[in-house]
Order: structure tokens, then C-alpha cells, then sequence
């Protein structure tokens, strides 16, 4: 099969999960086209050799000043299209700001969809679907023989682009990753025979499992693990927190901090203020086998995030495969992948966390059973190959339908 995939950018650091994704649908077989509207991430040479070398049915195509310069000679060329388009932005957006910024990006939506044009996929993935919605506009209007999809989330949900809603009516599936969203999606307008909720997935291999380090808890050697890019909403600061009052009892404890971020400078400050920087170690951003090596070895892995597009992170579902000791709070969707007390620990506020960790009894098999059910939950749930072959079923499925309809 034939896929276009539309992002925004590819790849990205903090995307490892659309990585994934593309990796399991080019294990099934597919050709996949992936087409962004921003230009190359500055690590795209590195991330590409880290997650996708040798990598021969995967293109991907940014928009680079030389497409960005064909795309607005292609406008110019095609006045009609691009009135219409201009027209259906205004008409579908109330928030100027988005007008504006979807404006801004039509050169973009232009080389993209002269592209498809030329190629012909046998169908069309929205990643993201915000300002990519637009794309879909010109290929109901002009491709009308090209069947598309899209992918509604968090960030979605929140950013509430109206395109995005004017083309999922035409849009033969949207996916979407937790069942919290479906209310939300069906009160922006999307309608819900076509929502189909698919978990974004992980690798899951016995090669995996099988190198995962046999954990002991023991009172002077416990080691905790947060991954995640260094912003306020991440809630790092309250995981340092929580550290420097655990390791007031047990002061070998270690805490490292896997990632980069604007927010690095405020949590070494805090760091100092705690004279802990012999107890947290940065480890800045690392590649993701890197990250997985840290979590074969640590004992507790945890993330308090307060970002509001957040719904099972995909960086506990790797430390859950990994045997670790997941701590995380309330987000939505969370009771999706974690049963509280069962496979990990859900909390409302650090407090509460403080106050677990205070009192945990290091019992290593009421723990250890905890750990094992974490790592079978997502043998069973979040296998990224299990879940892409949805994707691809029911592509298949609305190719089959199309063909039949000639």
C-alpha cells in the first residue's frame, strides 16, 4: 500500500511514538510518503540514523526554500484554488489568529498537495490534525478519487483548529488515542460513527524483555527516572521535589533526568536549593536506546505532568515494559493505561506521592508483582505492530470499499 503520512515535522525528538508508527506500517510491507509542513528539524540527519536507517520505502519531504518558492509559483499559477481556499479559512475559522497562521502556512499545503498530484497514494493520513486539515480541503475538492484519514488528539482537542472539524465529515476514519476523547470530539462536531480509538503503541519484542535487569530494591542503592523535554508543564520541578524529601531517609537515592528543555536553568536552581546536585544527574537528551538502557536498571520511574495535551505518554509505557516502578498523576485518559495500585501508582498532587514513598514497604515481590503486570499490560495493549495493523485493516478496508464503488 501506498501511504501518505502529513505531519507538521518529521522526525522530531519529543515524537519518538510517529516515529513508531511509521517504522511498524514499513514492516507490513507499506511504501510510506511522509510530507511536512515545516522545514527539516535541526537533528534530522541524526534522528533519521537513530530510528529509520536503512530505512529504503520511507521519503520524507520538508519544505525547504526551493519548494517553498515552487509552491508559490504553483498558487499564482492556480488562482481559483487558492481563492477557494482562502475563502473556505475564513469562512470556517472565528479566531484570527488562526486565520492568519493558516494563511501563513499555504505555501506549505501547496507544495504538499502538488506533490500528492503527482504521486497518486492510495491514501491520505493526517498525523496531525490542526492546520493540515487544510490539505484536506483541496483533496475533497480537486482529489476527490484519493480517500484520507485523520488522526484527532490532546493537542487537537485543545488548539480546537474548526478546519479540523469541517473535514473530518469527509474523512473516512478519525483515529483518535484514549476513549476520554471521544465525548470531547463529538461536542466539537465530529460525528461518532467515525471515531475509532487506537492507543499509540510501543515496541514489544522478546529481545526487549529479555534484557531487562533483574531489579533489586535495596534501601541503599534506589534509583528513580524521568524522561520528558524540560518544560514547566512537565512537572519536573515537583519530581525533584518529591526526590529531595524521599531522600531524606534514604540518602544514596538517585534521581536522573533524561531530556532537554527552556527549562533546564529553573531546576538546576532548584537543585542547588536542595544541595542534592550529588543526587540528580541531567542527562541532557539521549537517544532512545540510551534512555532504555537507564530504564532496564532503575527501580522507580516517574512523571507528574500538568500538560494539559497529555494522555498516555508513551515514555511510562516503555519504563512499564521495562519492569519500572511507574509513578504518575492524574491525566486524562491515564486509567487507560494504568490501574492504580494494580500495575503502577496514580496520584493526585506530590504530597500524596511523598507520602507513598515515605511509607512504601520495600517487599521485592508485592513490588515485583506490580512491575510484572505493568510489563503485561502492555504486551497485551500497546504493541505498536498490533496497532498499526489496525490502521492498516482499515485502510484496506476503505480501499476495497472505493474500488467497489467504480
Amino acid at each position: 500500500m501506498k501511504i501518505s503520512y502529513i505531519s507538521m515535522q518529521f522526525p522530531v525528538p519529543s515524537e519518538t511514538f510517529a516515529s513508531l508508527d511509521v517504522n511498524a506500517l514499513l514492516k507490513l510491507g507499506n511504501k510510506i510518503d511522509v510530507y511536512c509542513l515545516r522545514p527539516k528539524h535541526k537533528q534530522f540527519n541524526q534522528l533519521m540514523n537513530q530510528r529509520h536507517k536503512d530505512c529504503d520505502d520511507l521519503t520524507i519531504k520538508h519544505l525547504d526554500f526551493l519548494n517553498f518558492v515552487m509552491a508559490i509559483i504553483f498558487m499564482i499559477s492556480n488562482p481559483l484554488k487558492l481563492f477557494s481556499i482562502i475563502e473556505w479559512i475564513i469562512k470556517v475559522n472565528c479566531n484570527l489568529k488562526d486565520i492568519i497562521k493558516s494563511i501563513v502556512l499555504l505555501p506549505s499545503i501547496f507544495f504538499i498537495y502538488r506533490l500528492l498530484k503527482k504521486n497518486k497514494p492510495d491514501i491520505v493520513h493526517l498525523f496531525w490534525g490542526h492546520y493540515p486539515s487544510m490539505l484536506l480541503y483541496l483533496l475533497e475538492k480537486y482529489m476527490p478519487d484519493v480517500p484520507f484519514t485523520m488522526f484527532l488528539g490532546a493537542h487537537d482537542l485543545e488548539t480546537k483548529y474548526q478546519g479540523s472539524v469541517e473535514m473530518s465529515h469527509y474523512a473516512k476514519k478519525v483515529f483518535t488515542h484514549s476513549y476520554d476523547n471521544v465525548e470531547a470530539l463529538i461536542t466539537m462536531g465530529v460525528e461518532k460513527e467515525k471515531i475509532e480509538v487506537l492507543h499509540r503503541g510501543t515496541v514489544v519484542s522478546d529481545e526487549i524483555i529479555d534484557n531487562v535487569n533483574e531489579k533489586k530494591l535495596e534501601s541503599g542503592n534506589i534509583t528513580f527516572l524521568i524522561a520528558s523535554r524540560l518544560i514547566k508543564e512537565k512537572g519536573i520541578d515537583e519530581v525533584i521535589d518529591v526526590f529531595a524529601d524521599f531522600v531524606k531517609k534514604y540518602s544514596s537515592s538517585k534521581l536522573f533526568i533524561a531530556g532537554a528543555g527552556p527549562y533546564k536553568e529553573n531546576l538546576q536552581k532548584r537543585i542547588e536549593q536542595y544541595s542534592l546536585k550529588k543526587n540528580i544527574i541531567f542527562l541532557g537528551h539521549i537517544s532512545q536506546n540510551e534512555l532504555f538502557n537507564y530504564m532496564n536498571k532503575t527501580n522507580f520511574f516517574i512523571l507528574m505532568s500538568r500538560y494539559k495535551a497529555e494522555r498516555l505518554p508513551n515514555v511510562l509505557k516503555e519504563a512499564m515494559l521495562r519492569k519500572c516502578i511507574c509513578i504518575t498523576t492524574y491525566t486524562i485518559g491515564i486509567e487507560e493505561l494504568i490501574k492504580n495500585k494494580e500495575n503502577g501508582f496514580i496520584f493526585e498532587n506530590k504530597e500524596q506521592v511523598c507520602n507513598f514513598l515515605n511509607n512504601i514497604d520495600f517487599d521485592h515481590n508485592s513490588l515485583e508483582n506490580i512491575t510484572k503486570k505493568g510489563q503485561k499490560n502492555i504486551i497485551e495493549k500497546f504493541d505498536v505492530n498490533k496497532i498499526m495493523q489496525k490502521y492498516f485493516n482499515t485502510w484496506e478496508n476503505i480501499i476495497k470499499d472505493k474500488n467497489n464503488a467504480k
